[in-house]
């Protein structure tokens, strides 16, 4: 089996948050397109968004699209089988939809509505969800949204996703281990360092902001040494005044105020200039964090092709990647981003089938051996 893992969600929560329908039929002909893909989430039904014009309390609310969830993994396991398709299980429903899974073969499951809660909600609910899973500690639980220290360690968890490596690149940060005792330390919580001269409140620039300006003169060698271990660097830029009606070159000038009168410059590609820098360092450290703990981290949010050398989702870097099915039906992303992904795990899988010959792994598990045994870590 190739190296890479790839997981696809339905976008269910993102297309409920917009009020856009994903039809079950489309979601079905996508995944049988898509036989290479390892793992696909099941299209989970939301509950209305406005309870009062629903004539439904809450309770309602949540039993009726669980119901309508399951009837949507069940005809979805059908055609794809329980070893591909992952059903979504929210903290707070009625705990005889998990039966039901179980029942239905079901062997991975995601749980949801976890990510964001504190340490003490989380022990009192997974103790209470503990009691209902097999004895035999086979179920591998996938966490929705956690890749913090925090989420990681409070359940023993097969693979978890999240977005959040995108996300703080995009804000100009990128995350950085603490360094203890001659190490960096991926058990603790990460230092979020902003290498961007850009204002965050104003969204504008500010001279003199940029690169590692924020980092403690103390802490700085600490993360240049981070960042050659990544293998990027701080990068360099100047600021330029330019005529009116100037027009910026794009991938290489950004505009610095409101006013149109200056812009930034790239002189060298870095993380404090370069999106995909940042990306890309943001990336390493989940990797890293999740082989900590010992667990898959599914890296999710869409990405684009980088224009420059300093970064390439396809290189390696990413192991496990989870992309949207309602973000994919955007044509331009279909072409750019899936079909690089099955390039890449179709070359691996021929990669590794002519040096180690025919593969007897499973192919429901990805190729990927892991603990899975469940309750042993707490972090209560």
């Amino acid at each position: 089996m190739s190296d890479l893992l790839v997981m696809v969600d339905s976008g269910a929560y993102s297309a409920w948050s917009k009020g856009v329908e994903v039809k079950i039929e489309d979601y079905l002909d996508f995944c049988l397109e898509n036989s290479w893909v390892d793992y696909f989430v099941n299209l989970d039904v939301m509950p209305p968004r406005r309870l009062d014009h629903s004539g439904l309390d809450r309770r309602s609310a949540l039993f009726s699209s669980a119901e309508f969830s399951l009837r949507n993994y069940e005809q979805l396991s059908k055609l794809l089988g329980p070893s591909r398709l992952l059903p979504v299980f929210h903290m707070g429903t009625p705990i005889r939809f998990l039966r039901r899974y179980l029942d239905l073969g079901c062997q991975y499951i995601c749980i949801g509505a976890v990510s964001g809660k504190d340490r003490t909600w989380r022990c009192k609910e997974f103790t209470a969800f503990l009691k209902y899973l097999p004895k035999d500690g086979n179920l591998r639980m996938h966490g929705l949204g956690i890749t913090d220290v925090l989420g990681m360690e409070s359940f023993s968890w097969y693979s978890v996703d999240s977005a959040t490596w995108r996300l703080e690149a995009g804000y100009g940060k990128i995350l950085v281990p603490q360094y203890k005792q001659g190490e960096f330390r991926y058990g603790e919580m990460p230092v979020r360092i902003f290498v961007t001269p850009k204002e965050q409140r104003e969204g504008w620039y500010q001279e003199g902001t940029g690169g590692l300006s924020h980092v403690p003169v103390s802490y700085r060698d600490r993360v240049q040494e981070y960042l050659d271990e990544v293998g990027v660097g701080i990068g360099k830029y100047e600021i330029v005044d330019v005529p009116e009606g100037y027009e910026i070159q794009r991938g290489k000038e950004l505009w610095y105020d409101e006013k149109r009168t200056k812009i930034v410059r790239t002189l060298e590609h870095g993380v404090s200039t370069c999106h995909f820098a940042r990306m890309k360092v943001n990336a390493y450290y989940f990797t890293k964090m999740a082989e900590h703990f010992g667990v898959i981290s599914y890296l999710g949010g869409r990405s684009e092709n980088c224009n420059c050398d300093c970064f390439d989702e396809f290189d390696g870097t990413i192991r496990a990647r989870l992309v949207s099915f309602a973000y994919l039906r955007s044509k331009w992303w279909t072409d750019k981003t899936l079909n690089a992904l099955k390039e890449q795990k179709l070359k691996g899988e021929e990669h590794v089938g002519a040096s180690e010959g025919p593969s007897t792994t499973d192919s429901g598990s990805g190729g990927v051996v892991a603990n899975a045994e469940v309750g042993s870590a707490w972090g209560c």
